[in-house]
């Protein structure tokens, strides 16, 4: 017997369903999904992960760890002494020309001047007795020349030295005020006296940059009383034979597209930074 397409489709014999089964049936798929759907999110994209310490980190790390090997220096003159990795070359320079600067006016001395230069290249410099310090530039409004603005002035650490606890180590940026970049970046040993001061943390704007002098142990002193300063820091302005070649430095070592904590973070920053720091009285 031929059965019909509309018999098949009766009312009879459509199969009975039960709406209120089907629909837990559904949201109980629904969470089942859902749970899945959290867990795989959350071990590829949610589970926090171990941050990696950068390569010059690691360094930094590795060559404070060790200082067994390091050598001591003593400043006669400041009466102090500090330490520096062995692989940095110490090159005194005290019997240069420089010296009759104090043979001419008298003075008890001793002149020292030295380098430290780390196997980068990267150079840290100490002097004694400096005299004429200076320089000029403008304020906004003042001068039309870009080149004469006043930098901006970034103190980004002023730390006291446990050793010799009126010295200062100061980490700094200069950025040129139109355009924000950096123009140096440094470490000094700053202490205050006479007009000297140590800087406060935070960003002076357009503002003249301080003397990165200090003053310790010294016993000379200018017609007028002051007494002479020093100098140990590291720098990307640093001058070298001709200004070709304190270009080409700056250009080595100021590393403008890093960030300010990246470029301090550097391997042989952070030593120079811990070569100050390890800066003590000897008298």
């Amino acid at each position: 017997m031929l059965v019909s397409p509309k018999s098949l489709l009766s009312k009879n014999s459509l199969p009975k369903t039960h709406p209120r089964g089907a629909i837990a049936v559904i949201i109980i798929v629904l969470l089942l999904v859902a749970s899945i759907g959290l867990a795989v999110w959350y071990t590829v994209w949610g589970k926090p992960k171990a941050e990696a310490p950068s390569a010059s980190s690691s360094t930094a790390q590795n060559k404070a760890a060790n200082t067994s090997n390091w050598k001591t220096e003593t400043l006669k003159y400041e009466k102090l002494s500090f330490k520096y990795p062995a692989d940095w070359k110490f090159v005194n320079r005290s019997e240069e020309p420089q010296k009759s600067v104090i043979t001419e006016a008298k003075l008890k001395g001793p002149f020292e001047w030295f380098t430290l230069t780390a196997p980068s290249g990267l150079v840290m410099e100490y002097r004694t007795h400096l005299s004429g310090l200076g320089g000029t530039c403008g304020k906004k409004g003042a001068t039309t020349q870009q080149d004469l603005l006043c930098p901006d002035v970034e103190t980004i650490a002023a730390d006291k030295i446990a050793g010799a606890s009126d010295l200062y180590v100061v980490t700094s940026e200069l950025r040129n005020t139109a355009t924000k970049k950096p123009d140096s970046r440094s470490i000094v040993v700053i202490s205050n006296f006479g007009v000297t001061k140590v800087p406060a943390v935070g960003i002076e704007t357009n503002t003249f940059p301080y003397f990165p002098v200090f003053h310790a142990g010294g016993a000379d002193k200018f017609a007028d009383g002051n007494s002479y300063s020093s100098s140990f820091q590291v720098t990307t302005f640093y001058s070298v034979a001709n200004a070709e070649q304190s270009k080409k430095y700056r250009d080595t070592f100021l590393k403008s597209d890093l960030s300010k904590q990246d470029f301090f973070a550097q391997s042989d920053w952070v030593t120079a930074k811990q070569i100050l720091a390890s800066i003590t009285k000897t008298q």
